[in-house]
């Protein structure tokens, strides 16, 4: 029964990803976007070269997955004053949230046609999409398994830690693309899924990406990532983090990921999260696995871990942003975990204090972006300050970004 049911798995994973396959609507939509967007920055900078990263490039796409589009010039121009230019042109197409002062600038838009989502950046030098591209040529099954499993992930929620999103750096979890780098690792250096003991085994190719979804999800839930990190550089693919050569830090709870074009750089630097993301891994590792085992016949083996919303067989699932599907709130029995610990409330009231300064405008640059018509038309009137009180204190934080309409 377990052979006819890793076959099943197989199955359904392979239908899931048709499932999740762009629709013609959706993949236009997209596209106009795109254009749009790459129209108004070739009008400002007619030499300027737009082109699209993340999984709008890839196509590892949710149904409600955004674009990522970088805009480069070859003049040196700063990254702010592309962006704060083609802002100013984008305002009437829908909302926007210019976050300039981050590592990496960015304008965060939302188009009022179809509520798609768009982050545009400028002067980035962004080579994640090729490789993930390159890979993806080289293993089949991490579009499947990544659509599979980033699903899956964006479902669960904690009950004794309802805030903390598994996959959201903002919340310290993990980046899309470290998942994407996990997913490889396993393939490249775990991924013989052939059989020990050498019997010929006709259904092995029927029941491969079942096996290869369970194997992941007992791997790295139970990896020690305290002192391992993973590395596409040696024949071994790990290298020990306790040395500090490549994160002097060490914490624990966070995982070290060599970026395969930049050894110095850890792809899942963001993460503070690990124990969480291993004990949903655990999760669905058991919910899985207690249904492959089982002798009595189930009606689907993956809706235990990936949640739709329900409609009709006959009729089509929901475009864009329409598509929902509910959320799994887990508790501690759940997760089998009783130790758990919950996500530092401390860091994400840094993460939002972090935005909040970021998402200020610098009123001394001239530039109104992002205030309404009433707060331009308003005379700027400096106040006096008082005795023992610097500039900075009487200035307060400045003034925050509103949406502009």
């Amino acid at each position: 029964m377990k052979d006819v049911n890793l076959v099943r798995l197989s199955e359904e994973i392979k239908e899931f990803e048709e499932y999740l396959a762009p629709t013609t609507f959706e993949t236009r939509s997209r596209h106009d976007l795109f254009q749009t967007i790459r129209s108004i920055a070739l009008q400002n900078y007619p030499e300027a070269t737009v082109e699209p990263f993340g999984s709008f490039e890839t196509q590892l796409l949710l149904p409600s997955s955004d674009i990522d589009l970088n805009i480069s010039t070859d003049d040196g121009i700063k990254p702010q004053t592309i962006l704060k230019k083609i802002s100013k042109c984008l305002r009437q197409y829908g909302y926007m949230q210019p976050v300039f002062r981050a590592t990496v600038p960015v304008i965060k838009f939302c188009e009022y046609k179809s509520a798609l989502n768009a982050d545009i950046t400028a002067q980035n030098n962004v080579i994640s999409s090729k490789r993930t591209l390159q890979w993806m040529e080289e293993y089949p099954e991490l579009k499947p398994l990544f659509l599979v499993l980033k699903h899956a992930l964006l479902g669960i929620r904690f009950e004794h830690d309802p805030n903390y999103e598994v996959l959201s750096t903002v919340r310290n979890g993990l980046a899309s693309y470290a998942l994407i780098c996990l997913i490889t690792h396993y393939l490249k250096y775990n991924g013989d899924t052939s059989e020990k003991d050498g019997k010929e085994d006709k259904d092995f190719s029927k029941k491969r990406l079942g096996m290869l979804l369970i194997g992941f999800l007992k791997f790295y839930s139970t990896f020690d990532f305290d002192t391992k990190g993973l590395t596409f550089y040696t024949s071994e693919g790990y290298f020990d983090r306790r040395d500090g050569a490549f994160d002097p830090k060490c914490l624990n709870g966070t995982i070290a990921i060599e970026n395969p074009d930049d050894p110095s750089a850890n792809v899942a630097r963001a993460t503070r999260t690990a124990k969480q993301f291993q004990a949903a891994l655990g999760w669905m590792h058991v919910q899985l696995n207690t249904r492959i085992e089982s002798d009595t016949f189930q009606r689907s083996l993956l809706e235990k871990v990936i949640l739709v919303e329900s409609h009709p067989s006959n009729t089509p699932r929901k475009n864009l942003t329409k598509y929902q599907f509910p959320l799994k709130y887990l508790s501690v029995e759940d997760l089998g975990a009783s130790n758990l610990p919950s996500v530092d409330p401390y860091l994400f009231a840094n993460n939002a204090a972090r935005k909040r300064k970021q998402s200020y405008i610098d009123r001394d640059d001239g530039d109104n972006i992002g205030r309404s018509s009433n707060e331009n038309s308003r005379p700027k009137k400096r106040k006096k300050e008082k005795r023992g009180q610097s500039h900075s204190q009487e200035r307060g934080n400045g003034r925050r970004f509103k949406r502009s309409r």
